[in-house]
């Protein structure tokens, strides 16, 4: 409240708060504060020389004020916005919206590997200098193959930061792909599947059987239930995650009369819902199913010895070792070949939605160069010379037992 200086014929504007609150201690700090109790801060500040007490007034509104935003509730500094906090938005909606737990955990684990790397948590924006240098490393390390496949992940991340306006550059674009060697998959020959069926107990046989006879992916098997299984039309539907935004999408397959003979049967002697139910009679956990296989193969490759413990068979008594995708990988790759099928057909029986998807994934395991040579004009009547041939045999042979 402005007073009347009479000594200086002037308006003096005086500026008195108490503050109270233990937190407030802090303004002991600047100037014109001190402690009136163990609780209660006092602010003065006078100023003389005002002609008039609107003039002092108004200084007074106008200094507590200042005093207020600038001392006693002061703004919070912003913290600046980190890597992994923008991140971690990014991670709860892949995990909500994705449902597929080893894309999440993929995810994750790329951002763990990025941060450790780093060695702190950088602040936005990311430089492609910090991504390239990360994405070098990781390609002297394990390949061009790993090294393409985060940088499709870490572009995917930065998209959804620069849509989401947490960036305003992606750091991705420069970056161009690494050289990558083509990889062809592992086709197990089908003395190699026989041997696995001979070990293998009934329900172990009964699942080598319908991964060969549909085709299918691990995750397809481990989800079919006996109401996926329509017996009247022999048809069978499998449902996978593996499309944009995680949704679940369903295919139906023609049953043949072997896939057709396994479904009926477990149908008929399953007590649960599902046609391979774990032990629990929930669905067969993926941990069982990625153990069937290895256990299998120690005990085609490897023998016990008088005490008990594990010994290397002689190595023509050995077979290399394959998951269930690679049946997957056998049967398409002997209907393509030695069936006459052709990549429409198989886009179908694979059930992929583009056609480019199957062209590379049938590049993927078979040597396209030998696929289909020029043995169709040994047949033609102009005057050849006689060479030797190399008689190479099928690719692929088709078990007939299995």
């Amino acid at each position: 409240m402005p007073s009347k200086d009479k000594r200086l014929n002037c308006w003096a504007g005086i500026v008195k708060k108490v503050i109270k609150g233990e937190e407030f201690s802090r303004l002991l700090e600047f100037k014109h504060w001190k402690q009136i109790s163990p609780e209660s801060f006092q602010y003065r500040k006078v100023k003389r020389g005002f002609k008039t007490k609107t003039a002092a007034s108004a200084w007074e509104e106008d200094h507590w004020k200042e005093i207020e935003e600038t001392q006693v509730h002061p703004p919070k500094k912003k913290t600046p916005l980190t890597f992994s906090k923008a991140s971690t938005p990014y991670l709860k909606q892949v995990r909500t919206r994705c449902k597929n737990h080893n894309t999440f955990r993929y995810k994750k684990a790329m951002i763990k590997n990025l941060l450790g790397f780093w060695r702190k948590d950088l602040p936005l924006p990311i430089t492609t200098l910090d991504i390239e240098e990360y994405l070098d490393n990781l390609y002297d390390t394990k390949g061009g193959k790993k090294a393409n496949r985060e940088l499709r992940e870490l572009n995917t991340l930065f998209l959804w930061m620069l849509n989401r306006k947490l960036i305003f550059d992606n750091p991705m674009t420069p970056i161009e792909k690494y050289a990558d060697d083509p990889f062809e998959k592992y086709v197990p020959p089908k003395e190699h599947i026989l041997t696995a069926l001979k070990v293998a107990n009934g329900f172990e046989k009964d699942l080598i059987r319908t991964f060969y006879h549909s085709l299918a992916r691990s995750v397809e098997i481990r989800r079919l239930k006996v109401a996926d299984c329509d017996f009247s039309n022999r048809i069978v539907w499998f449902s996978t995650r593996k499309r944009k935004g995680g949704s679940m999408d369903r295919t139906s397959l023609e049953m043949n009369n072997s896939l057709y003979e396994i479904l009926y049967r477990r149908s008929k002697i399953a007590k649960s819902d599902y046609v391979f139910p774990g032990n629990n009679g929930g669905q067969l956990p993926k941990t069982t199913l990625d153990k069937i296989l290895p256990r299998i193969f120690r005990t085609i490759n490897f023998t016990k010895d008088k005490a008990g413990r594990w010994r290397p068979r002689p190595e023509e008594r050995q077979i290399k070792p394959f998951g269930f995708h690679s049946i997957r990988h056998h049967v398409a790759a002997h209907l393509f070949l030695n069936c006459g099928y052709s990549v429409a057909d198989m886009q179908k029986i694979l059930r992929h939605k583009r056609a480019s998807t199957t062209d590379t994934y049938l590049k993927s395991i078979i040597n396209m160069n030998l696929a289909k040579g020029l043995s169709a004009l040994d047949q033609d009547n102009f005057e050849t010379i006689e060479r030797p041939t190399q008689n190479t045999g099928k690719l692929i042979g088709y078990p007939e037992s299995i």
